[in-house]
């Protein structure tokens, strides 16, 4: 029907305004945008808005200019050049005055409001549920059925809760969380039953799912597999708001089934070994990886061939031992006596055997590591046997070492007591930082002090502070002291940045109180940066076994925050340490050319082959 406020003008007909206020006379460039409004008009089989219009010329240059709807008209102009549409089909416009149109234009754009997403949401679900199916829709949309599938799960989501997102009471990731169940009444509960800070996206998917497993994150799922657990009969639920397919299974029993059956095969297995004992277990978690002892190695005596070769290097070592404490070796000299001290160990650790008496009782533990995979720790010594020992040890009053190689205290070592120091002061602050990102490690640390205290039968010195009822002490760890060179480096650096972000939220007084009110995740990081900062594996040794597991549990690598240059290590080590660093990382062909020239070019070129190797010396390999 035909107004004398609304017409039916051909397409061929039209032109965009140059009184248009929003497209300035030109008409909007085609964008995905404008593509999407094509597709949604031939779905809706064309215009639901009519164009605003004004009559211009007479007979055949008859035309109409649009006042507004210039993106309608670029959208009509896709149909046309695809051939939905020609030049004779009629338009629904609406005609107005000249003196009217740039009023309707503004008019038509300062007062049209977006769609909100809710109501978006809320209309897929109507298209679906008056029998359009997904796919329809999102062909009609030009979107992915996998985005239709989502906005219906959002429309899904309990009425107080869209309500909520509406008045921006309630940000679209919260929605996101909640909407990982249909059940309206749960997603109620959970709600009203976190605190305030805790209505996050992350606490309310944790709660809304907290009796189910995440396929994602939990070991024991990773190893058994979704497709396994599926084929048994497992019931899962998909996350379909992740594009990583996120999966939570439901059956506890049936999983942990699969997985200690799976984990019993590997266990055969390595029986076959030879071990004393051998158990499987689906978790071990660090304090119980902390009980079991490692077998260690005793000194058997030297054959007669051996004992002479021994001797014969001392022999050989002692005159140039002499001159290096009187600083007159020369760089040839420096790299015989490395040579010598190099074989001198080696002569020495093969006369480092395993404790006969230890393996005998030794075993193996099959378990399934972090990232689910099985993980195999041989050799080890159970709690019982491991106190039973101590026990023995300490009525003997002999001292057993902890089976840490000895790095720098003597002359047949390349690496001095101060650069091994240096170096491990390195490795303190990435390990400071490590547990100052990883509070479960860094409150296992602290529960491993005070478990030794306590059962160990070690008590606080009466030098202690009395102000606290807590009584545990902290030490403060200066890394530049060993290592000045620390000062100012990327480490240090974010070390600091994490200790201002603290300092800049501490109140002038009432901590306690302050750190009541915090929520314990904040309260958790704060804990681990304290923690952090005792830390000390500052050593003339290989890192001990303590600071190579807290390394691996915050995931450490040196290469990350060290690498070997001429004045960090190079410099203060014999040339043929940088011969054998080259011969490992690159080849024994680069490494070549280093034995036979003088150590600087040794210096300079090692600094260059492995800049980019992430080579680095043993106390620094955690």
């Amino acid at each position: 029907m035909q107004t004398q406020d609304t017409m039916m003008v051909p397409y061929g007909k039209l032109r965009i305004s140059p009184r248009n206020v929003r497209d300035e006379g030109k008409l909007p460039k085609v964008d995905d945008g404008i593509l999407e409004l094509a597709d949604s008009i031939e779905a809706q089989g064309g215009l639901l808005n009519n164009l605003v219009v004004t009559e211009h010329g007479k007979g055949q240059r008859q035309h109409c200019e649009v006042e507004a709807g210039g993106r309608r008209l670029s959208a009509l102009s896709v149909l046309f050049e695809r051939g939905k549409i020609t030049k004779s089909t009629l338009i629904p416009c609406k005609r107005v005055s000249i003196a009217r149109a740039v009023a309707a234009s503004l008019a038509e754009n300062i007062h049209r409001a977006a769609l909100h997403p809710a109501d978006e949401y809320a209309a897929f679900k109507r298209l679906v549920d008056d029998g359009s199916s997904i796919e329809e829709v999102a062909t009609a949309f030009r979107i992915t059925p996998r985005v239709v599938e989502r906005r219906l799960k959002l429309a899904n989501v309990a009425p107080r809760f869209l309500a909520m997102y509406k008045a921006d009471d309630i940000r679209i990731d919260e929605v996101m969380a909640l909407a990982i169940t249909d059940d309206h009444e749960r997603q109620s509960q959970v709600w009203d039953a976190l605190p305030v800070h805790s209505r996050n996206a992350r606490d309310l998917r944790e709660a809304l799912t907290e009796a189910e497993i995440d396929i994602k994150h939990d070991p024991v799922a990773r190893y058994v597999g979704i497709s396994a657990y599926t084929k048994a009969g497992g019931a899962s639920r998909r996350d379909i708001f992740s594009d990583t397919e996120d999966a939570y299974l439901l059956d506890a029993a049936l999983l942990h089934t699969l997985a200690q059956k799976k984990l019993d095969a590997k266990v055969a297995a390595i029986s076959k070994e030879g071990f004393a004992w051998v158990e499987g277990r689906l978790r071990l978690d660090f304090v119980d990886r902390q009980a079991f002892g490692r077998i260690g190695t005793v000194r058997r005596e030297p054959t007669t061939k051996e004992a002479k070769a021994i001797e014969e290097v001392k022999e050989t070592m002692a005159p140039l031992e002499e001159k290096l404490e009187a600083s007159e070796l020369s760089d040839e000299e420096f790299d015989e006596l490395d040579e010598l001290g190099r074989r001198l160990n080696e002569l020495q650790e093969a006369l480092d055997v395993p404790d006969p008496q230890q393996q005998a009782i030794a075993g193996a533990i099959v378990t399934i590591g972090r990232d689910g995979k099985v993980e195999i720790l041989r050799d080890l010594i159970r709690p019982e046997d491991k106190k039973r020992m101590v026990r023995e040890r300490v009525a003997k009053a002999s001292e057993v070492a902890d089976g840490s190689e000895v790095v720098g205290d003597s002359a047949a070592s390349p690496y001095s007591e101060k650069l091994t120091r240096n170096l491990t002061s390195h490795v303190t602050a990435a390990l400071q930082l490590g547990l100052a990102r990883h509070p479960h490690a860094a409150l296992a640390a602290l529960t491993h002090t005070l478990l030794r205290q306590v059962f160990d039968d070690e008590r606080p010195d009466d030098s202690w502070s009395t102000q606290s009822v807590v009584k545990i002490t902290h030490h403060s760890v200066a890394v530049d002291r060993h290592a000045p060179n620390i000062v100012g480096s990327p480490l240090q650096q974010e070390l600091d940045k994490i200790k201002e972000s603290w300092r800049a939220r501490l109140p002038a007084t009432n901590w306690l109180d302050w750190l009541l009110s915090l929520p314990q995740e904040d309260v958790l990081q704060l804990l681990a940066f304290c923690v952090a900062t005792s830390l000390d594996s500052i050593t003339h040794k290989l890192p001990s076994t303590e600071a190579k597991t807290l390394a691996h549990a915050v995931s450490l690598d040196m290469a990350d925050w060290w690498q070997p240059t001429g004045d960090s290590f190079w410099s203060h080590v014999p040339k043929a340490v940088a011969v054998r660093a080259v011969t490992e990382a690159v080849s024994a062909e680069a490494a070549a050319p280093l034995e036979k020239g003088k150590k600087g070019e040794a210096v300079r070129v090692a600094e260059t082959l492995l800049a980019s190797t992430r080579w680095l010396p043993p106390m620094l390999r955690l």
